[in-house]
């Protein structure tokens, strides 16, 4: 590790769980680091608990401002308890701390304690202002629990969903939230299988949230209907600047 690195990446595949070992307590000591990526699937018991100290423990290692915990492979069913176990626990520390700003979880499909785990931080948290949860399998009724978390979060401004199966439902929970929610500027729901209803509930977020600047529904299905009815809701929205709908399935006409 550099002595004084902005981002440290144990994602490379060279990176085995024993390297990572070898290198975390390096973390300890160096206030430099602002970027921290964690294979989550490498974690052994021994380097969350290190991680889990540093996060919830301000005096304790860097500053971190960004947590990114992505998966690779996992080849044995060890490893995959391993990787569980320390996801939780990683996430739920972030109750204690005070200075990560943007959490993004990628290419894995959470299973419920870790859905509950990533609600239950945002009741709490206060510094998150950026959430990423792609590709993580995630379902409607997954959705609908973490949509009640952030019906009520005050912190977060952006929320990247993509590329998870939350449909037509799903999209009706976050509508809910959101008509709730005045914090999120920021909404990415590209590739999570909406259809017509879920433009419908979209829709008539629109015509009553001032607060959303960015929304890209693109790779869904919502047809020209979809888009139709988006479309006359925005003629009463006054703060949404960029929308994104390529791709889905869109003639001449939408």
């Amino acid at each position: 590790m550099a002595s004084s690195p902005r981002e440290v990446d144990f994602t490379p595949s060279n990176f085995t769980a024993s390297a990572i070992r070898y290198e975390i307590p390096a973390l300890l000591s160096n206030s430099s680091v602002k970027v921290l990526r964690l294979p989550t699937d490498r974690l052994d018991e021994a380097c969350t608990k290190c991680i889990v100290m540093m996060l919830e423990h301000d005096h304790v290692g860097p500053c971190l401002e960004e947590l990114h915990l992505p998966n690779a492979s996992i080849e044995n069913s060890d490893q995959r308890c391993k990787h569980r176990d320390a996801l939780v626990q990683i996430v739920l520390s972030l109750k204690q701390n005070t200075s990560i700003n943007k959490l993004a979880i990628s290419d894995i499909t959470l299973n419920p304690n870790e859905i509950s785990a990533i609600a239950s931080i945002l009741y709490d948290i206060k510094a998150l202002r950026s959430l990423v949860l792609r590709q993580c399998g995630v379902d409607y009724r997954a959705t609908s629990k973490i949509s009640c978390a952030l019906a009520s979060n005050k912190s977060v401004e952006s929320f990247d969903f993509s590329n998870n199966h939350i449909g037509n439902r799903g999209a009706s929970a976050l509508a809910c939230a959101l008509d709730i929610n005045t914090t999120i500027k920021k909404l990415k729901l590209s590739g999570t299988h909406l259809g017509l209803e879920g433009a419908v509930a979209i829709a008539s977020l629109l015509t009553s949230n001032s607060a959303l600047e960015v929304l890209d529904l693109s790779r869904n299905q919502i047809g020209d209907m979809g888009a139709s009815k988006i479309a006359i809701a925005l003629k009463s929205n006054r703060s949404l600047l960029q929308l994104g709908l390529r791709q889905n399935n869109l003639s001449d006409v939408g």
